[in-house]
């Protein structure tokens, strides 16, 4: 695994569990009828119970939660080994910008700003944080 790859899982958890708590909330605006989108039309016969709708996607919903709150846990511990990997670099500029990166999801345009360097040298930098990140952890 490459050190931007290595790094780029903290973004991927994110983006993970923000999907789910979407199809969750989804889902229970459905389960509750508060959704201003018109069913009526892909409505299809279903069992003769008419809570059996409601109790399925309530234990869909818990299901959701369950996994959703595994995501954040595995997302906090990885978040905290990343984060402390990047801390225990040498080269402050390096910290900073991998943690801007990689931690805060931050854009090199906007990192350049923020560093008050110019575009080019930051992704000069940037690229010399990955290599410096990569011989540390040993990524290749």
């Amino acid at each position: 695994m490459s050190p931007k790859e290595y790094l780029l899982q903290i973004r991927r958890l994110n983006a993970q569990i923000n999907i789910k708590i979407r199809e969750k909330e989804d889902l229970e605006q459905r389960t509750s009828g508060v959704s201003g989108i018109d069913y009526s039309k892909d409505r299809v016969q279903t069992s003769a119970q008419p809570g059996a709708f409601f109790e399925r996607n309530v234990d869909r919903i818990v299901e959701m939660e369950q996994h959703i709150d595994k995501l954040i846990d595995d997302y906090y511990d990885l978040r905290f080994q990343i984060v402390g990997q990047i801390a225990s670099m040498q080269d402050p500029r390096y910290i900073e910008l991998l943690y801007l990166r990689y931690a805060e999801f931050k854009s090199i345009d906007t990192i350049s700003r923020t560093m008050h360097y110019s575009y080019n040298h930051t992704v000069d930098l940037h690229r010399d944080a990955l290599h410096a990140f990569g011989k540390m952890y040993g990524l290749s």
